[in-house]
């Protein structure tokens, strides 16, 4: 025990926690890697704890003490909150350049954390829950879950509360839930309920229904109500739906205050769809994909149309006049932002890709005569790229506090090579962010800028901007129709949605309005007598086509400026020690079953423990398990490993480890014996996502002795995969290929048990039929995942299966715990050992949900191989 305390003291120091800094607050923490982070991380702290000021007389208590971790390995913005195994929070230290939220906010992270420190906030209080027996369970200190539309709506109620921007009254929130209301595609409360929504808009609905419904409930009974069927729900324990503790603390029906709601949603739908039917400027549809589809671009000669499609891929089509002819995919499963044409055959965008350790936005360009798509930048976090005339191009970079112009040349037309690297043209002031960017084909430059909750246009005429708008507006998404004239989107239309409007440059005080649509006019491109545009509806967004028109009204914008804030004082910065708070913070249940034959049972049970940096994680295990002779069926081991906790990074940690030591389990390769094994091992593993796989490798040393014999063994593992293979929800296989080697090398008390295999399966979808797997596995002294009995050295083994799920949707109560849908699984399977064999099993799933977000499969299989067999199992996609 003292060698491995010295080992993990060791590793401790040795591992770059060490070099990890810490703002401190008088209630938060925020943890950072890189020094360069230390003016965001101060701003961070200064917010937190404004958001905070808000919050606690909000809920009534002041929260324990919040750790939040910065990021900057990942351009893709979004924050994430725990209550577990302390509150935290993991915020990506970059600004929102191409997220659909409300830009309105005057700070973006104030926004950002009055929403993730309200979920902190909710899961804290824990006000009826009472003065019970505590035995220090993982989670018994915190609040029960309520629905998914309550959890995200009351965060997003508070974000627009507390801040002046939020989703509440956003135009794209009064489009998307106006919309389903006039389209008849309204969910239910139970479905909001549940994190498991796939109807359009998919994960949004518990935000934007969410926010619409709390509001509604607010309004109407006062955040009183809310926090006494809170207090209701966590005295239920886990047996009353959400529904029931509001009818117990509030007296009313809360399924009849959604229809309510919903009826005044209508009512206000119906009123304004009055007067776009009578203007008549609403476009006309031309596509039926729903959800996300998005950014149509004209090529330079008016000829075709490319836009983003759903499912995702870049799509292309003829045009003539309005209308779109031969429709292709150019290439499937890519979603950029925005597309722009570089030159008459190629395509311009920027799209995350994923490598070890980051996941940055890199510019590719893609031939529309051939489909091969190029990378052009490396680690340059490049968003919104647009070409310039020459064949060079600009693209917009932020470093979190400012935005810059980057341009490139990225072919050499004479040596059809690489350019140099790219220069920055333009930096904006700091506290100013570029949002939208438009080149004209003579290379004029518009952008949209954000400054404290202002988004401007503006023209940048070499290095001097010059200001079009100065408003309380959104004025986004700018794009030239020729030089004279510049397209946007805007909500400068307070009551209604985002619209497309056009400014001449001769007339910049004049903005002349385009649409009237029901949902909302987005991405306009502006083409031969006409404009193409992104509508919203009801199943999300499609293309249409606006013929030319007199434009409805002109509108002033004025001249409010945004504001300013003062620099606030600094908290104190210093090195974070790991050591203070690795300790445990409860125990689980890590193990257990029970067997009929032969007759007996096993029970485990882990203390855990983490440090704040959710980096450094111990376990102490203990279990019983009356098959194992050894010690009387007990055993217990230590765990350390590092990188693997419950983290909620946007980029896990590439390079993993591990030690263990003290007495675990073991069950040899391809035997039946149950030993008992005492000694220590270590594991190295390394997880590295490249742009369209992820290759993983896994190494694993252990030296043991095995109770009952003599000496020590070896004990080893090394695998490694790649993979494309995508899943749903619940862990099932979409499509893709992956194909994996093992090799091992298990103790067993007398000669060591070797393996070696190599194996590999294909899924694809197709409609109406379901998903099919093809799978493989052959080499010396396989593990298969069927019980079969060894006949040969050298084996191989052949699947192929269907798996077809059937929506239920039986639900107890408003979502409290439902059953989805059902799942069957046949599937045929032939093997060669000494001969050919066949055999065959089906699997029947529930795919479940528990507590409105827990998701569980419960199955059971029945096949045969060497006879019959039956496996009961539970999938849980951690």
């Amino acid at each position: 025990m003292r060698r491995l305390l010295l080992t993990l003291a060791a590793l401790l120091v040795l591992t770059p926690a060490f070099a990890t800094l810490e703002v401190a607050a008088p209630r938060v923490r925020v943890l950072f890697d890189d020094p360069r982070l230390e003016p965001y991380a101060e701003r961070v702290a200064h917010e937190a704890e404004a958001a905070l000021d808000a919050l606690v007389p909000l809920f009534g208590f002041q929260p324990p003490p919040i750790t939040l971790r910065l990021e900057d390995s990942t351009d893709l913005y979004n924050a994430l909150a725990s209550p577990l195994p302390r509150p935290n929070i993991s915020v990506r230290a970059l600004f929102p350049t191409e997220v659909a939220l409300s830009y309105r906010a005057e700070s973006d992270l104030r926004l950002l954390l009055v929403h993730e420190l309200t979920h902190l906030m909710q899961f804290a209080y824990v006000e009826g829950r009472g003065n019970g027996l505590k035995v220090g369970l993982v989670g018994e200190g915190v609040a029960n879950p309520p629905p998914a539309w309550l959890i995200e709506g009351l965060a997003v109620w508070t974000e627009s509360e507390y801040t002046t921007g939020g989703r509440r009254g956003d135009a794209l929130t009064r489009g998307v839930v106006e919309s389903a209301a006039l389209a008849g595609t309204w969910p239910t409360l139970s479905d909001v309920s549940l994190s498991t929504y796939g109807a359009w808009p998919g994960a949004q609905a518990e935000y934007l229904f969410g926010v619409g419904f709390t509001d509604f409930l607010v309004r109407k009974h006062g955040f009183g109500a809310v926090k006494a069927s809170l207090a209701q729900h966590n005295a239920a324990g886990f047996l009353r739906p959400f529904a029931a503790s509001w009818r117990r603390a509030v007296g009313t029906d809360l399924w009849g205050e959604w229809r309510a709601w919903a009826r005044e949603v209508h009512a206000r739908a119906e009123a304004r769809a009055a007067t776009v039917r009578a203007l008549k400027r609403a476009g006309v549809q031309k596509t039926d994909t729903g959800w996300y589809t998005r950014a149509p671009a004209l090529s330079p000669d008016g000829t075709r149309l490319a836009w983003v499609s759903w499912p995702a891929a870049i799509t292309l089509a003829d045009v003539q006049g309005g209308e779109l002819r031969d429709v292709r995919t150019l290439l499937a499963d890519r979603l950029p932002g925005s597309l722009e044409w570089l030159d008459p055959h190629t395509l311009l965008y920027a799209r995350p890709v994923p490598r070890p350790g980051h996941t940055y936005s890199e510019v590719f360009i893609l031939d529309a005569r051939t489909g091969r798509e190029t990378q052009l930048t490396r680690d340059a976090r490049a968003k919104l790229p647009a070409p310039l005339p020459g064949g060079c191009l600009l693209y917009v970079t932020d470093d979190g506090s400012s935005g810059s112009l980057k341009q490139v040349c990225p072919r050499n037309p004479a040596t059809n090579t690489n350019s140099n690297p790219a220069t920055t043209r333009w930096r904006t002031e700091p506290g100013t962010h570029i949002v939208g960017l438009a080149t004209s084909r003579k290379g004029q430059v518009a952008l949209s800028l954000w400054r404290g909750g202002f988004v401007d246009l503006a023209f940048l005429e070499g290095d001097t901007l010059r200001y079009l708008t100065q408003d309380r507006a959104q004025d986004l998404e700018p794009s030239w129709r020729g030089e004279r004239e510049l397209l946007f989107r805007s909500d400068r239309d307070r009551r209604g949605v985002f619209e497309l409007y056009a400014f001449k440059t001769n007339a910049p005080r004049h903005a002349s309005s385009l649409t009237r649509t029901l949902g909302g006019a987005f991405a306009p491109e502006a083409g031969e007598r006409g404009t193409w545009f992104t509508t919203l509806g009801g199943r999300g967004y499609d293309l249409a086509w606006l013929p030319e028109g007199t434009p409805l009204r002109a509108h002033q914008p004025n001249t409010q400026l945004p504001r300013t804030s003062a620099t606030p004082p600094a908290f104190s910065v210093r090195p974070y020690n790991p050591l203070p708070s690795l300790h445990p913070y409860g125990w689980l249940p890590s193990g257990g079953g029970v067997s009929l034959f032969p007759l007996g049972a096993s029970a485990e049970l882990s203390l855990l423990a983490q440090d704040d940096s959710t980096d450094h994680n111990l376990r102490a295990t203990l279990g019983f398990d009356s098959g194992r002779v050894a010690l009387a069926g007990f055993y217990g081991y230590t765990r350390y490993d590092y990188g693997t906790g419950l983290p909620l990074r946007a980029t896990p940690r590439p390079l993993r480890f591990s030690v263990q030591a003290g007495a675990w389990p073991l069950t040899p390769h391809l035997s039946e014996a149950r030993e008992t094994a005492v000694g220590v091992k270590g594991g190295v593993t390394a997880r590295l996502p490249q742009d369209t796989a992820l290759v993983t490798f896994g190494l694993e040393v252990g030296l043991v002795h095995l109770f009952g014999h003599s000496g020590l063994g070896l004990d080893a593992r090394a695998d490694g995969a790649v993979s494309t293979q995508l899943a749903d929800p619940w862990g099932y296989r979409l499509k893709g290929w992956r194909g994996g080697v093992t090799g091992l090398v298990s103790a067993t008390g007398a000669a060591p048990s070797l393996g070696a295999w190599v194996d590999g399966s294909y899924v694809a979808s197709v409609d109406r039929v379901g998903r099919l797997e093809f799978g493989v596995r052959a080499g010396y002294r396989p593990a298969w995942p069927i019980p079969l009995a060894e006949r040969a050295d050298l084996a191989a083994l052949g699947s192929f299966g269907l798996t077809r799920s059937f929506p239920v949707e039986l639900r107890f109560g408003d979502g409290l715990y439902a059953l989805e849908r059902v799942s069957l699984e046949p599937r045929i399977r032939t093997w060669v050992a000494d001969a050919l064999y066949l055999g065959g099993d089906l699997t029947v799933s529930l795919d479940s949900v528990l507590s409105y977000g827990a998701l569980v499969s419960l199955s059971g299989t029945l096949g045969y191989a060497d006879g019959f067999w039956y496996r009961l199992g539970v999938r849980l996609p951690l």
